[in-house]
């Protein structure tokens, strides 16, 4: 199930470079671990700042 925030977020990156697609995956990929990782009882380390903004990377980030 997906909420109506993260559909319409999805959609924007759809429209992001593919250096940044991957950037955006590593981040969630280290999340979900993250996410994971709690759900088994263990605690949360350096867990990132939640984030209220969708924005994509700035261009100084572009490779």
């Amino acid at each position: 199930m997906k909420t109506t925030r993260l559909t319409e977020v999805l959609k924007r990156i759809e429209a992001w470079p593919a250096d940044a697609q991957d950037e955006l995956a590593e981040f969630v990929l280290v999340l979900d671990a993250g996410i994971r990782t709690a759900d088994e009882g263990q605690q949360r380390r350096n867990w990132p700042a939640p984030v209220t903004t969708c924005a994509p990377p700035s261009q100084s980030s572009a490779r």
